[in-house]
C-alpha cells in the first residue's frame, strides 16, 4: 500500500541560514496539526546549511532536504519546493521566520472551499530576539481583495500585504500554472498573489498573528536582520505587472486593468526613487543627474517622499 500523502507541505527555502534555520524547522515540526511534510530547499548555501540540516534533522521522517548546486534566488527555490510537494496545501516559511505552534490548526479551519488563506504577521526583532507586535493592526475581514493587496501601505501599516505568507491550495496553483516569477527577487510574493486573485482564487483571512516575521530592521534594536538581503524594487517588477494588462486580455475588467496600471506606475516611481537615494548616498552625482535627465519626474518623487521605502 502506498504511503498516505500529507495534508500540508511546508516549504522552507534557505540560503546561508545555518545559524537560524533550525528554529524555523522546529516551529514546523512542533505544529499541533501534524499531518504535514517539510521540504527544506538549500539554495546553494556556502555556509554548510545543507549538511547542518541533514545532521540535525536526518532522523525526522517528515522532513526532506533538497540541495541546489547554485544560488538561484528565493523564487526558484520556492518553486522547487512546490514542485516536490505532495500535500493538498503548501505553505512557505522563510528560514529566518517561525510559526506559532497552532498556526496550521487555526488556518485549517478556513480551508473548506478556499484557495488561499492569509493570516496576520507579528514582527520580530532578530537582533534583540523580541517580538514587536502585530504588523497589521487592521486586517482585512473575511477575504483579501485585489485593491487591498495592491494598496501601497494599508491602514498606515509599515508594510504591504505582499509580505503575507498564506496557505495555498496546491491544486489551484497547478490548475492555473502559478509559480513564483524567477526573474523577481523583491516583490515576488505579491506578484504571485495578484496572479492568483486574477485567476479567481477564493481567499480567507485570519486576523490573529500566527506567522512570526523577522523584520528587515528591528523595531527595538534598529539593527538589520541577519538574513536581510533586501534589494530595491527592480523596474522589471513594474514590467511584470504591466504585462498582465497588455494585449487582448478579456479576462480582466476595466477596473482591474486601471488598478494594475496605477500600481505599476507606483512601482516604477519606487524604483526611480530608490536609485536616486542610492546615487546620492554613494555620491554618484553623474549617475544621479543622468537618472533625473532620463526620468524628469524622478526628482519630484524624491523630494515629495511619496513612497514608503520598506524592503525585504
Amino acid at each position: 500500500m502506498a504511503p498516505k500523502s500529507p495534508y500540508v507541505s511546508i516549504i522552507i527555502p534557505t540560503f546561508n541560514a545555518r545559524d537560524f534555520v533550525s528554529r524555523a524547522i522546529q516551529s514546523a515540526l512542533d505544529q499541533t496539526f501534524d499531518d504535514l511534510e517539510i521540504i527544506v530547499v538549500d539554495d546553494g548555501s556556502s555556509d554548510g546549511s545543507g549538511p547542518f540540516v541533514r545532521q540535525k534533522f536526518g532522523n525526522e521522517s517528515r522532513l526532506k532536504l533538497l540541495e541546489l548546486r547554485s544560488n538561484f534566488g528565493p523564487s526558484f527555490a520556492r518553486n522547487v519546493g512546490i514542485d516536490a510537494a505532495t500535500g493538498q496545501w503548501v505553505a512557505v516559511l522563510d528560514a529566518d521566520d517561525f510559526w506559532r505552534s497552532n498556526r496550521l490548526e487555526k488556518l485549517s479551519l478556513q480551508m473548506a472551499d478556499r484557495d488561499f488563506i492569509f493570516d496576520n504577521l507579528v514582527g520580530y526583532d532578530f537582533a534583540s530576539g523580541l517580538e514587536t507586535g502585530e504588523i497589521f493592526p487592521v486586517f482585512p475581514g473575511a477575504e483579501l481583495t485585489l485593491p487591498q493587496l495592491l494598496s501601497p501601505v494599508p491602514d498606515s501599516a509599515p508594510y504591504n500585504y505582499g509580505y503575507l505568507k498564506p496557505m495555498m491550495r496546491l491544486g489551484f496553483l497547478n490548475q492555473h500554472q502559478l509559480r513564483y516569477d524567477v526573474r523577481i527577487r523583491t516583490g515576488e510574493d505579491r506578484l504571485l498573489f495578484t496572479h492568483a486573485l486574477l485567476s479567481g482564487a477564493k481567499t480567507a483571512t485570519v486576523s490573529e498573528a500566527l506567522y512570526v516575521y523577522s523584520t528587515p530592521v528591528g523595531r527595538l534594536s534598529g539593527r538589520a536582520s541577519a538574513a536581510n538581503r533586501t534589494e530595491p524594487p527592480h523596474k522589471q517588477l513594474a514590467e511584470a505587472y504591466l504585462s498582465l494588462v497588455r494585449g487582448d486580455n478579456n479576462l480582466l475588467t476595466s477596473s482591474q486593468k486601471l488598478l494594475i496600471r496605477r500600481f505599476s506606475k507606483t512601482l516604477e516611481a519606487e524604483w526611480l526613487q530608490a536609485h536616486l537615494i542610492a546615487h546620492s548616498k554613494n555620491r554618484e552625482y553623474l549617475a544621479f543627474a543622468r537618472t533625473v535627465a532620463q526620468n524628469p519626474r524622478a526628482l519630484t518623487l524624491l523630494l515629495m517622499q511619496r513612497i514608503n521605502l520598506e524592503y525585504r
